[in-house]
C-alpha cells in the first residue's frame, strides 16, 4: 500500500469508552498524560518503561494529535498536501526506524503512519481514554494531583481521578492567531486561518490573499490555491529565506545537521551555512533572476524585527517560480480592510473573496492549573520542561527548534520519565529558575528555539555529547568508533540505544474501565 493511500486500522479505533478508576489501593504510580499527540505518545511510552501506568486523555477517537488528517474544517489542522519539513531520518524515534518506503520527507499520512504503528508496538491503547476533555489538574496534597474531566460526547458525568504527575502534552497549536486589522468588521469575504485549510478546490475561480509564510504553511497553500484561484496575494511583514529541501541534491538537513565532526572545528557551522546561502542565492539567481524584483526579500536582522517569527521558511523550490510566472503577487503589510478587499500599508490595494491567514498560533493550555489560567509568558520553564511551582507536572514539547522536533521531543519524553520516577533528581528551585526561559505566548515569536535542543535532553539525561577532549582520548582504544561517529549526521546518538530504550519486563497495569456499551464514533 503506498503511503499516501494509508488509513489507519481498525483496531486503531477503541471499542469502547473507557475511563479511569477515581483512585487505586494496590501502590502502583500513575500520571495523567493529557494529550494523546505526538508528545503524549512520546510520554506514554517513556512512562512505561520505568513502571508507570499512564493515563492519555485526548478528544479525538484515536491517538496522532494533529497529525489525523479530517477533511471537516472544524475538526483539526491538517491539511491534505502537507509534507513535512525535516527528513525522516532526522525524524526517527531512538528505538522505531520509519519505513524504508517512506520518501525522505513524508507526507501527513506517513507521519500518522509512522506514529500509528508506534503506538501499537508499545500497546498504548490500553491506557488511553478516548473523546476525553481536560478540565483542570490540582494539587490536592504535596505533588500529588486530581484531574477532572469530561466526556466530549456527554457520555458520562464530569469526574476525576487522582494521580502522583501530570504532564502537559496539548500540543502548540491549540489557539490559532489572526491578527487584527481595520475594516475587517466590514469586509464581505471570507477570513479564515490556515488551520481550516483542506485543500484549494473551495477557492476556485476567487481572488484570495494569503497573509505569513509561516516555516511552510503559507508557502504551501498559496502555491496550492494558485493553481485553482483567479488570483492569488501573498501579504508579509518582513524578509524570509527560502530553503528548498534539497539544494544541488543534497538534502538540507545534511547541509545544517551535516556531518558530527563539524561540530568539534570552530567556526565550521558558521562556514558551511555561508557556502549553502552563497549556492543558495546563486542557484536562485540562475532561475529566477533578482528575488527582490519580485517581491522576495531574504530576512536581514538588521532591518526585521527581533520580535520577528520565522526567519526561515521550508519551500518544495517551487514558490518563487509561482511567483516569477505571474500566478501568485507579493504584498506587503496590510494597512486596511475595505467593503471589498484590502488596502496595503504602500498605497495598493486589489479586491478579494476571502482572505486566509498563515499566522501561527498561540501557546495555550487549554484546561486550568490549581484553578487557574496558565500562561507561558509568566511562567519560565527549566529547559522547556519543569518549573518549582508546579511540583510532578511538567510540560512536554512546547518549544520549537531550528531542527527536527520529533527526537528531541522523545528525549525530552525520557528526561521527564525519569524525573517523575524519581530516577533522576531536578537541581534546587533557585538553580532551577536561574536556568530558566519563559516561553512566549505566540510559538514564533522572536524566532526558532536552538538546534540543539537534542544534544540539551541528551545532557539532561547524563548521556551528553563527547567533548573534543574525550574524543581524542578515545581515538587511542577505539579508533573506529570515533571515525564512524564524527562521520555520522548530527542527530545520530553516540550511545548504545539500550542506554535510552531499555526493555520494558513488564507493562503497568490499566485503571482504564469501560462506560457501559457506550461506543467510540469513528465519525468524531
Amino acid at each position: 500500500m503506498a503511503a499516501n493511500d494509508y488509513s489507519p486500522p481498525a483496531s486503531m479505533i477503541p471499542a469502547r469508552i473507557c475511563k479511569p478508576l477515581r483512585e487505586v489501593t494496590d501502590g502502583r504510580k500513575r500520571i495523567a498524560v493529557c494529550g494523546g499527540g505526538l508528545a503524549g505518545i512520546c510520554c506514554a511510552r517513556n512512562l512505561i518503561a520505568v513502571g508507570i501506568e499512564p493515563i492519555i486523555f485526548d478528544m479525538n477517537p484515536k491517538l496522532g494529535g494533529m497529525w489525523n488528517f479530517n477533511p471537516d474544517p472544524n475538526v483539526g489542522y491538517m491539511y491534505q498536501s502537507c509534507c513535512v519539513n525535516s527528513n525522516k531520518q532526522s525524524m526517527e524515534f531512538p528505538d522505531h526506524p520509519f519505513s524504508e518506503d517512506e520518501p525522505d520527507y513524508p507526507r501527513h499520512t506517513g507521519i500518522i503512519k509512522y506514529l500509528d504503528t508506534y503506538s501499537d508496538k508499545f500497546d498504548l491503547y490500553r491506557y488511553f481514554a478516548p473523546r476525553t476533555r481536560i478540565i483542570d489538574a490540582s494539587e490536592h496534597a504535596p505533588g500529588a494531583w486530581t484531574v477532572t474531566y469530561e466526556s466530549v460526547d456527554g457520555h458520562f458525568e464530569r469526574d476525576y481521578v487522582k494521580v502522583d504527575a501530570v504532564i502537559a502534552c496539548t500540543g502548540q497549536t491549540t489557539k490559532p492567531f489572526i491578527p487584527e486589522y481595520p475594516g475587517c468588521d466590514v469586509f464581505k469575504g471570507e477570513i479564515m486561518h490556515a488551520s481550516r485549510f483542506r485543500s484549494a478546490s473551495k477557492f476556485a475561480g476567487q481572488n484570495v490573499l494569503v497573509v505569513g509564510l509561516g516555516t511552510a504553511t503559507g508557502a504551501d497553500i498559496s502555491q496550492e490555491i494558485s493553481f485553482a484561484a483567479k488570483h492569488v496575494s501573498v501579504s508579509v511583514r518582513r524578509g524570509q529565506t527560502l530553503l528548498p529541501r534539497y539544494l544541488l541534491g543534497v538534502n538540507r538537513w545534511d547541509w545544517f545537521a551535516g556531518r558530527t565532526w563539524w561540530l568539534h572545528v570552530p567556526g565550521m557551522l558558521k562556514f558551511v551555512n555561508k557556502i549553502y546561502m552563497t549556492l543558495l542565492d546563486i542557484v536562485y539567481y540562475c532561475m529566477y533572476g533578482d528575488l527582490k524584483k519580485l517581491g522576495l526579500r531574504k530576512f536581514d536582522r538588521s532591518v526585521d524585527s527581533k520580535q520577528s517569527t520565522s526567519p526561515i521558511c521550508t519551500d518544495a523550490c517551487a514558490f518563487p517560480q509561482r511567483v516569477k510566472l505571474g500566478y501568485i503577487t507579493m504584498r506587503g503589510a496590510i494597512k486596511r480592510y475595505t467593503k471589498n478587499g484590502v488596502e496595503f500599508a504602500n498605497g495598493d490595494y486589489h479586491d478579494f473573496d476571502a482572505v486566509v491567514y498563515s499566522t501561527g498560533y498561540h501557546r495555550e493550555i487549554p484546561f486550568t492549573i490549581n484553578k487557574k489560567e496558565f500562561e507561558f509568558p509568566d511562567t519560565p520553564l527549566f529547559h522547556y520542561t519543569f518549573n518549582p511551582e508546579y511540583r510532578n507536572f511538567a510540560f512536554s514539547l512546547y518549544f520549537k527548534p531550528v531542527g527536527p522536533s520529533f527526537s528531541a521531543c522523545w528525549l525530552q519524553a525520557r528526561w521527564i520519565a525519569l524525573v517523575l520516577s524519581k530516577k533522576l533528581a531536578l537541581p534546587p528551585a533557585d538553580v532551577m529558575l536561574k536556568n530558566s526561559k519563559a516561553q512566549t505566548r505566540h510559538h514564533g515569536v522572536g524566532g526558532l528555539d536552538p538546534f540543539n535542543t537534542f544534544d540539551e535532553f541528551m545532557e539532561q539525561v547524563n548521556l551528553a555529547r563527547p567533548t573534543t577532549k574525550q574524543l581524542f582520548a578515545k581515538f587511542f582504544y577505539k579508533p573506529l568508533w570515533v571515525i564512524d561517529y564524527l562521520r555520522k549526521p548530527r542527530w545520530n546518538l553516540w550511545v548504545p540505544v539500550e542506554s535510552l530504550c531499555p526493555p520494558i519486563p513488564e507493562y503497568p497495569k490499566s485503571s482504564l474501565v469501560p462506560v457501559g456499551d457506550k461506543m467510540v464514533s469513528t465519525a468524531a
